[in-house]
């Protein structure tokens, strides 16, 4: 069995005619007959009910399409995981959400960016449900994720620490004197959150929902820097990691009653191939948390 005898016959499957899989291969008509008619021969099955005008597969031939498509699609993945090796990759796809991308980032870059220069952090921002999903469909090698107990039996991870989600309003806000705030004082005020696929978003709703209260944010967004301008202006509130209240003085944070904690970690996938520059980068994670 050859991978070229996998692909034919897989083509002449998914084209339903031996005629157009060899016109899309680039071969002749007879390479493709003779391709599946010696993998018939060699497991002694008929894959093929041939008929005047195609074919329809037989039994056995649909259990050997299942089988075929796992082999070359892992075929594929080994041929594009060697072509990156070969190419000494020196690329790293890392996702985090906004709001740890502006916690974390300056210092992981200015770290890693120093010893491996050559290798590129390509950055996607999103929410976190979105970036375990890219991650397990290798869109992403990396990423940086809020999150409450293990993160999945998917991924492997590093844990960092935990942070602390606050109510934060301009300076001149009524309850910019407060240390803390329950969940009922917050009625009526008007909130700006992110977007519903954000996991801060997923932790406040749960948490209204277990005091019988319902959070009805006046605006959404995805962005941070609109989030904070927003809130900044004074019409507005919202809820940030404290340690991000540094970066804007002008604003006050207070503490939920009780605290909202939120784990942070480093994840990859568990059975994906690990290349050099991502040991490199979880390394240097591990030595700055």
């Amino acid at each position: 069995m050859k991978l070229s005898q996998l692909r034919y016959f897989q083509t002449a499957c998914r084209l339903g005619s031996i005629t157009r899989a060899a016109e899309e291969l680039h071969i002749s008509q007879p390479s493709v007959s003779a391709a599946i008619k010696e993998l018939e021969q060699e497991f002694g099955v008929t894959l093929f009910s041939r008929h005047y005008r195609g074919f329809t597969l037989t039994r056995e031939g649909l259990a050997f399409l299942s089988q075929a498509e796992l082999l070359l699609d892992q075929a594929d993945k080994c041929s594009e995981i060697m072509k990156d090796i070969g190419r000494k990759r020196n690329l790293i796809r890392l996702g985090v959400p906004p709001m740890i991308g502006s916690l974390m980032l300056p210092r992981v870059y200015e770290s890693f960016s120093s010893e491996h220069p050559h290798t590129l952090l390509r950055i996607y921002e999103e929410g976190q449900r979105e970036l375990l999903r890219k991650i397990i469909s290798d869109e992403l090698d990396l990423a940086f994720i809020p999150h409450e107990g293990p993160p999945g039996s998917e991924f492997k991870y590093l844990g960092i620490g935990s942070v602390e989600t606050v109510y934060c309003v301009h300076k001149g806000h009524p309850l910019s004197g407060k240390d803390s705030i329950s969940l009922k004082e917050l009625s009526g005020e008007h909130i700006v959150m992110f977007k519903d696929s954000f996991f801060q978003n997923e932790l406040l709703n749960r948490r209204f929902k277990e005091e019988g209260l319902r959070l009805s944010p006046a605006l959404t967004t995805g962005q941070l820097s609109t989030l904070t301008s927003l809130i900044s202006g004074g019409s507005v509130s919202g809820f940030l990691f404290r340690p991000l209240l540094e970066s804007y003085p002008e604003l006050c944070g207070l503490s939920l009653d009780p605290p909202l904690l939120t784990d942070i970690s480093l994840v990859w996938k568990k059975d994906g191939f690990m290349f050099s520059d991502m040991h490199s980068f979880i390394d240097c994670v591990s030595r700055l948390f």
